[in-house]
């Protein structure tokens, strides 16, 4: 309650300031962002009513520079010259003498903010830079005053991609972007007879065509894919080396005629996607075959594998055939449910690899936790080959839930349609264990992208997986009981552990090389 209260007493101090642009004062905090960015909405909306709080005392007054505006621009520009500074990211917080860009720095400033430091004020240097801009009030007082209004951001130009003399290099959702989009549309000005192509990151082809440029100007290979990336045709600028200073030193020198104005652009992407793939290419129909199947034998599915043939197939007295159609039938279920769910975790990271400011940080915690499932893996091949029970697999508490499914669906005589669903909800609890190799999988089978040699890898994948449910199944039907089926599993749990080791720390590798390469 109290949050909600400290939120809408700050909504209120907004919705009461009435007044034309407010002069900037000594104490005052100063931000320098778009009115309406997410970032700009969680500074005002959260980030400062939690600061308040916590404080309990008020803040000092907060004036918006919107940085729509050329003139605010140009505050910006003034401020960062004045204090010999720059960085990268939205909004920007100008609090005594500190510029802090970004929603993370802010957000440790605020975490470490004490109340003797709110006293603290703005850099004399800076006073005589806030006369350019016209700031409207942010938070935290009231100017009695009528607000200005500034004219709405025009949208920049489409640029022919024949005539472009810079290519910007963009992701959505990225604040260091949105912070270069607002310099390039300030310099635009300056330089109209310099087009930029901007080229947003969200697709393959966009990835291909950057690291192909990227390349041809010498970039290292983990530098190619970095967003933002501003590149003339014989110089390129990205992350925190992007500053009003050095995109108009790129944007002065830009060569007339850049070299993406005569190069073949398909043959170039065309390379560059046979570069990036080389670390994924390795991952062939015989690999995912491999995986799949290792995935499907292990010690967790297998448990479940033994109880079902021995219950489902067999339970009903119906003959091999039956037995034989049960146990399909249910092997359909599981591997409907595991290909969709292949699908589904597919598309989210299509999403995320739009994202390649967080790309490395996904395939680095990927490969971070094979590395960590792949030591455990060792761990437990160490104990079986001891006779002890390993330690790391399907919790008991869902074996248990898993057979007590199995036992009351088909107490109830499921048939046709019913064994299929049973066969997916059990593989739905089954994924806790093999969602370990089925995750870090996915991960590499759409590093290209969504696209049919993606499908066909995790189509290739599920079929390798229920092969063993399959073979158990055929086996169950024809007279090999549960107890020996068990029984064979225990005498190579050492072999499928260690099995599934080397597979976890191979990904590993592979996922920890893709973080680097981002």
């Amino acid at each position: 309650m109290r949050h909600v209260l400290a939120i809408l007493l700050f909504v209120a101090s907004i919705l009461a300031a009435d007044g034309p642009t407010p002069q900037p004062r000594k104490a005052d905090w100063l931000v320098f962002a778009s009115s309406d960015c997410e970032e700009c909405q969680w500074l005002k909306n959260e980030c400062l009513p939690e600061l308040q709080l916590r404080l309990g005392t008020p803040l000092p007054r907060a004036l918006l520079f919107d940085l729509d505006a050329d003139a605010n621009y140009e505050t910006l520009v003034a401020v960062e010259d004045a204090l010999k500074t720059t960085g990268e990211g939205v909004p920007i917080l100008l609090a005594g003498p500190r510029l802090l860009y970004g929603k993370k720095a802010i957000a440790t400033w605020a975490r470490a903010l004490k109340v003797a430091d709110l006293p603290r004020e703005l850099d004399p240097k800076v006073l005589p830079e806030l006369t350019k801009g016209t700031p409207s009030l942010y938070a935290g007082g009231d100017t009695g005053e009528e607000p200005v209004s500034t004219s709405p951001p025009q949208a920049p130009a489409k640029v022919d991609p024949e005539t472009a003399r810079i290519l910007y290099f963009r992701t959505p959702g990225c604040p260091s972007c949105a912070l270069t989009g607002k310099r390039l549309d300030y310099l635009a000005n300056q330089f109209p007879d310099v087009p930029v192509r901007r080229i947003t990151i969200d697709s393959a082809a966009a990835k291909y065509l950057q690291y192909a440029v990227a390349k041809h100007l010498g970039l290292a290979p983990g530098k190619r894919l970095v967003t933002p990336m501003v590149v003339s045709g014989t110089a390129a600028v990205h992350g925190k080396a992007i500053h009003n200073a050095s995109l108009t030193t790129l944007l002065t020198e830009a060569p007339a005629t850049p070299f993406w104005q005569e190069w073949d652009e398909a043959a170039a992407t065309r390379e560059a996607k046979a570069e990036l793939n080389t670390l994924t290419k390795h991952l062939t129909l015989p690999a995912i075959l491999l995986a799949g199947l290792i995935d499907g034998i292990n010690p967790c599915a297998f448990a479940v594998i033994t109880f079902l043939v021995s219950y489902l197939s067999l339970s009903r007295g119906g003959g091999r055939r039956t037995a034989l159609i049960f146990g399909l039938l249910f092997t359909l279920g599981v591997f409907l449910c595991y290909f969709l769910i292949g699908i589904g975790l597919g598309e989210l990271i299509q999403v995320i690899q739009a994202h390649r400011g967080i790309v490395r940080v996904v395939y680095g915690a990927t490969g971070a936790l094979c590395l960590v499932f792949g030591v455990l893996a060792i761990w437990d091949t160490c104990r079986a080959r001891q006779g002890e029970a390993m330690r790391f697999g399907m919790p008991k508490s869902l074996h248990h839930a898993a057979h007590a499914l199995i036992r009351r669906q088909v107490g109830r005589g499921v048939l046709g349609l019913g064994t299929v669903l049973l066969g997916m909800m059990v593989s739905a609890l089954e994924l806790v264990c093999t969602g370990q190799i089925y995750l870090p999988a996915l991960v590499l089978m759409n590093e290209s992208g969504r696209n049919a040699r993606s499908l066909a890898l995790l189509l290739a994948y599920n079929l390798a997986f229920v092969a063993p449910l399959i073979f158990v199944v055929i086996l169950g039907a024809y007279g090999v009981g549960s107890k020996q089926l068990a029984g064979w599993g225990r005498r190579h749990a050492a072999l499928t552990r260690a099995l599934t080791a080397g597979l976890f720390l191979a990904l590993s590798a592979l996922l920890f090389a893709l973080a680097w390469r981002g």
